[in-house]
């Protein structure tokens, strides 16, 4: 009897393992979207209804004169559905920061930018989508609403509010005046509501926003006072009501050059900061020189207190992104950037992705390239969790020789542990497992 319940458990494990193993899925992918000669960068994806939707910045497909952006869908399994586009001949368009694409109540919204050149001004953009991605409806976001138009409201990135409503953040600037951060709410219609500034002077610019547990909001941005003494470009946190009055501000930079702020609400209600720390300047010139940075992530509570902060990883020289980040249900953090290939330093660059615990406590640290050229570029711009417990990253490579091509879409499917194959190793970086694996007669876990 004891014998036919352990062939039983026997079966049912094998049989659940392979199903199991079976859903999982992987790819690495290089996607030109016409049959021009357009570039192609994705920006943003999330996954609706066993399909992922992805959006970008391109140009037209007739003679590459003006700037469009994209829309994709992709099938589960990494191949292209449909793509269409935003675009016309009169106006430059452009996509804003990673999660500014997003699905609500089976609605898809866009966030980004209309240049205009006459006059010359540009202004913020919402567009409502289908999931056949056709345009239901679009609005447009000016700063200076009398003429000549002669300021440019730019939006970095957009956030759906429980309600359906929107929240916006991002820069107003004149000319080659300093720039004001922006915050600008609309209702669900895409109807403006309000819009405030801050930061009287520098250059002063909003990358990320979110709403709050007690239905504010927080921007996350980067400032930056021209003439100082010191290059101290410092990542910011403001905390504002529901009507967008500030509360709080918090620096969470040091004496370098740092970066932008990236935020995100965590489960429990508190506010996730990702961005970089400059320990040093390269040369020991605060001035011009450029920075060592590592990833830095801080958890704050909603009254500003840091509840843990935790830099990670050696620093890497300059070209050192943070390009997002975002939380699971349990309270860990996915986060995603790209980094420099070494020292010396050639225009290559690797995408990388990182995961840590709610505490901040690292759990995996990888770098990503599918163009292997020393001076290619292979950047991420957004991860997402998928469904089948793994997750999605998208950005863009971009070939120098011996690669080739042009610069294309690229999206890499990756497993629970970050791995973009079967067996990568469980340190930093990718790595094939040997071939032929070994096989062994005993069960190993």
């Amino acid at each position: 009897m004891k014998a036919n319940k352990y062939l039983v458990f026997v079966i049912l494990f094998n049989l659940i393992g392979s199903t199991l193993c079976s859903q999982q899925v992987y790819f690495n992918n290089r996607y030109h979207l016409s049959g021009s000669e357009s570039f192609y960068a994705s920006t943003s994806i999330f996954e609706y209804n066993d399909n992922y939707y992805m959006t970008g910045a391109t140009d037209d497909t007739i003679n590459q004169s003006w700037r469009w952006v994209f829309f994709s869908i992709i099938s589960d399994s990494g191949g292209v559905k449909s793509t269409k586009y935003l675009g016309n001949n009169a106006n430059d368009y452009y996509p804003a920061w990673p999660g500014s694409f997003a699905e609500h109540e089976n609605n898809f919204f866009f966030a980004g930018n209309m240049r205009y050149y006459g006059p010359f001004h540009q202004a913020g953009l919402l567009v409502k989508l289908n999931s056949n991605l056709d345009t239901i409806w679009s609005k447009e976001y000016i700063g200076d609403l009398s003429l000549p138009y002669d300021s440019n409201q730019h939006f970095n990135n957009m956030h759906i509010c429980e309600d359906g409503s929107f929240i916006f953040t991002g820069e107003l600037y004149y000319g080659q005046q300093p720039s004001q951060m922006v915050l600008l709410k609309a209702d669900t219609s895409g109807n403006q509501q309000w819009v405030k500034y801050f930061g009287a002077t520098g250059l002063n610019a909003g990358y990320s926003v979110i709403q709050t547990s007690d239905d504010g909001f927080a921007i996350g941005g980067f400032w930056y006072v021209p003439g100082s003494s010191e290059y101290t470009g410092d990542p910011i946190v403001i905390k504002t009501d529901s009507l967008g009055n500030k509360e709080w501000e918090k620096n969470l930079g040091g004496p370098h050059q740092d970066n932008s702020a990236i935020l995100y609400t965590g489960p429990d209600g508190s506010i996730i900061v990702g961005t970089l720390y400059a320990d040093s300047m390269s040369g020991n010139n605060p001035i011009h020189g450029d920075p060592y940075s590592r990833i830095h992530i801080v958890k704050l509570d909603i009254e500003g207190n840091v509840l843990w902060d935790k830099k990670y990883g050696k620093s890497d020289y300059k070209y050192n992104y943070l390009t997002n980040i975002r939380c699971l249900d349990n309270g860990s953090i996915i986060a995603c950037g790209t980094r420099p290939r070494g020292w010396p330093i050639p225009p290559g660059r690797s995408g990388w992705a990182m995961k840590v615990t709610a505490d901040g406590d690292s759990l995996w640290y990888r770098y990503y390239e599918l163009l292997l050229g020393e001076n290619s570029q292979n950047q991420l711009k957004d991860i997402i969790p998928t469904s089948d417990n793994g997750f999605l990253a998208c950005g863009y490579v971009f070939p120098m020789q011996p690669d080739t091509g042009t610069q294309d879409a690229w999206v890499i499917k990756l497993d629970s542990m970050g791995c973009d194959t079967p067996g990568c190793s469980t340190g930093v970086g990718i790595e094939n497992p040997p071939s032929p694996v070994p096989r062994t007669p005993y069960l190993q876990i």
